[in-house]
Parts: C-alpha cells; structure tokens; sequence
C-alpha cells in the first residue's frame, strides 16, 4: 500500500466516523422526541379531564383512558428499535476507531465503507448468520427477574434506556388501570341491549385487546433492553461481529478471556486461529 492510498483509506475512514456519528446523535435525538411526543400526549388528556362534558363521558367510556396508548405504544416500540440501530452503528464506530489507532497498512486494507459493510451485514442478518457473529458479551445474563430488578433499583448500565424503558411501563399500566371499569359490564345482571353492547361489551373487547398488545410491546422491549446491556444487541458483541465481517482481529476482550469462558462464548477456536 502506498502512502497515498494509506492517506486516502485514512481520510474516508476520519469522514466516515464524523458521519455516522451525526447519525448516531441524530437518533438520539429521535428518540428523545418520540418520547416527549408521548408525555405530551398525555399532558393534553389529562389537561381535557376537568372538562364536565369529558368526564361525562370518561364516566359512560371508561376504555377513553385507553386512547394515549394508540400514541404511547407505538413509540415505545420505535424508541427500542432506534436503540438497537444505535448499537449497531456503536460497534462499528469502535471498529473504525480501531483501526485508525492500529494504522496498520494490513488492517487498512479491510476497509469496505459503511454502505457495502452494511449490506453484507443485513444479508448476514437474513440468512441468520448473525446469530454464530454476535456472541453473549463477557457478562453473564441475568435471569429476567434479576435483570427487572436492576431495572428498577437503577442498578444496570445504560441508564437512559432503562429509564425510559420504566416510564413507557408506568404510563402504559396507568392507561390500563383507569379504563378498569369496563370490567363493569361483567356484574350482573347481564344484559344484551344495543347500550350495554355499545358502551360495556365492545370497551372490554377492545381492552382485553390492548391489554395483548400491551404486553407483547412489553415483553418484545424488555427482551430488547436487556439484549442492548448484555446479550447479542450490545456494544461489544456489535464490534466483534463487524470486526468479523471486515475479516478483522476480534476486540481485546475476547483475547483476555480464559479458555472455559471463550468455550462458553463458542469462541475458542476463533481465538485458537488468530494466536
């Protein structure tokens, strides 16, 4: 490699990392919107609340109260999905910075851009071979109910999404719990009137329905976070399968691992090779 092609690989790499950092901060930023958009949905139906005319109905309707989850829901689901883009764009970045610290003429070399490492990212990804790239980090996963408790007592890393995960919770289970009194329609007597279908059976319909759906964000989001802290979405296991896609040494984190934890990792022979 001549020191012009070295300073050419160098300079698209610098650009590259301004980049997809803007990107990176712009995500954030998304993500810090989608979730004031959701606080102020709110903010605007509980503002409606002292109004006589909406408590007359919140009296006859109470699955009304179900109405800022058509806002929340969706949010919450795009606000974890950013985050695991995020992560994405993270573990490559630190390959980048990688190899602009080896400034190694063999390591340049692998350089490919974001664009075609991307693409052959996402077919990886469609033919599931990310699953074999992206192993466990170092750290032993919780079990769901450790990692819950964590949540709660702000004991995990990444505090941002944890806590933001913890307010999408709460408002959601709110919602659900002021539309309780659908469940009226359920005491008896039980009667068939075109009223009793409009305003009891239809609501406990549709909050049952929600309920599911609520739950499914839930679980889908909290599978995802504790992915994003310690599993296959994080940081690290982002950078070891990018550096596997540009055919790159795997990170430090990996050569310090004993052979018992590499065994676990399914990454002894992978150490084995580079060594």
């Amino acid at each position: 490699m001549t020191r012009e092609d070295r300073e050419t690989i160098v300079g698209m790499i610098k650009a590259e990392w301004i980049s997809l950092r803007s990107e990176q901060e712009f995500l954030k930023r998304c993500q810090l919107q989608y979730f004031l958009f959701s606080i102020t949905a709110i903010g605007v139906f509980l503002g409606l609340l002292h109004r006589d005319d909406v408590q007359s109905l919140l009296e006859n309707f109470p699955a009304i109260f179900l109405s800022p989850l058509l806002i929340i829901l969706p949010s919450w689901w795009i606000f974890f999905d950013k985050a695991k883009t995020i992560a994405r764009i993270v573990g490559y970045l630190k390959v980048l910075e990688f190899l602009l610290l080896s400034d190694c003429p063999e390591y340049l070399k692998k350089f490919k851009g974001w664009e075609r490492s991307l693409a052959h990212f996402r077919r990886r990804y469609e033919m599931n071979i990310l699953r074999d790239d992206r192993p466990e980090t170092i750290y032993q996963n919780p079990s769901p109910a450790e990692f819950a408790l964590k949540i709660l007592r702000l004991r995990s890393t990444h505090k941002f999404w944890s806590m933001h995960f913890i307010t999408f919770a709460s408002v959601s289970v709110v919602c659900l719990l002021l539309s309780i009194g659908v469940f009226q329609i359920l005491q008896p007597p039980y009667k068939a009137s075109i009223h009793d279908v409009m305003f009891g059976w239809i609501p406990l319909t549709i909050w049952v329905a929600t309920f599911i759906l609520s739950y499914k964000i839930y679980r889908h989001n909290f599978d995802l976070l504790m992915k994003l802290i310690y599993g296959r979405n994080s940081y690290d296991a982002h950078e070891y399968a990018w550096r596997k896609i540009l055919e790159l040494p795997p990170p430090d984190w990996v050569l310090e691992l004993s052979e018992a934890e590499l065994q676990h990792l399914g990454l002894l022979a992978r150490k084995k090779s580079l060594i």
